[in-house]
């Protein structure tokens, strides 16, 4: 898999979490499955080929390999298998971008120009979603319920997706002082405020309150995204 291909797959991965969403909305099922999984292959191939796992991730893998394996001959069912590529995917992710990292292969800017496109995808799908149909955090049915996971189907997964966009966003502002990635990281805050978990709220009022002054503006900021991102929802509680 070529730098820039592994690049671009890593940039549209929200695309495709946001397709896996809809599909599952409205046709019932996900349409992005084994383009997924498919992905997942290869950057997990693409890994060993750039040599930049560990033993101790080759091990960790191989023992939730042989658990998963034996759970799912002894009760056939995917689900344990399903949660070790959950599990192994990210740490692999994290192994590969350490690596071309470390070989000057990714650079800051490319991190920025990541984080940008990330952002605008995941703020657009949650804000989108709060109004035209998406998903609830809590959904009681029949319309009732509050919180906003956009298009995406899982709000745990939501809330650790924005805080992490959240707190890369503050490392880039804190690095470059731009007006436009203050915009971004208040985007980010809110859009991930209005997931309304417990996570995503505290979260956010922890990032803000590291990487900003605690001064008045700092307050407001937050005091402001608490009441948008709560009156937003009053509807639907």
């Amino acid at each position: 898999m070529p730098i820039k291909l592994f690049k671009f797959v890593l940039s549209t991965w929200l695309v495709l979490d946001i397709l896996s969403g809809v599909s599952l909305n409205m046709l019932g099922y996900n349409l992005t499955l084994f383009i997924r999984a498919t992905i997942i292959l290869l950057i997990l191939i693409y890994g060993i080929n750039i040599r930049a796992y560990s033993k101790l991730f080759y091990l960790s893998f191989l023992f939730l390999t042989l658990i998963s394996s034996l759970h799912l001959v002894t009760f056939q069912n995917f689900t344990s298998l399903y949660f070790t590529i959950k599990i192994i995917f990210p740490v692999a992710l994290i192994h590969i971008l350490l690596k071309l990292i470390s070989q000057k292969l990714i650079f800051f800017r490319d991190i920025i120009k990541f984080y940008i496109f990330c952002t605008t995808i995941f703020t657009l799908s949650i804000v989108s979603g709060q109004f035209f149909g998406g998903y609830k955090t809590y959904d009681y049915g029949n319309g009732l319920g509050f919180g906003s996971t956009g298009w995406f189907y899982a709000g745990n997964e939501v809330s650790i997706t924005g805080l992490v966009l959240c707190g890369l966003g503050a490392v880039i502002y804190l690095k470059t002082k731009k007006k436009t990635d203050l915009i971004l990281l208040i985007a980010s805050g809110m859009s991930t405020i209005l997931v309304l978990t417990k996570t995503s709220v505290v979260g956010v009022l922890y990032i803000l309150t590291r990487v900003i002054k605690f001064s008045f503006t700092s307050i407001s900021l937050i005091a402001s995204l608490l009441y948008f991102a709560v009156i937003i929802n009053m509807d639907y509680v």
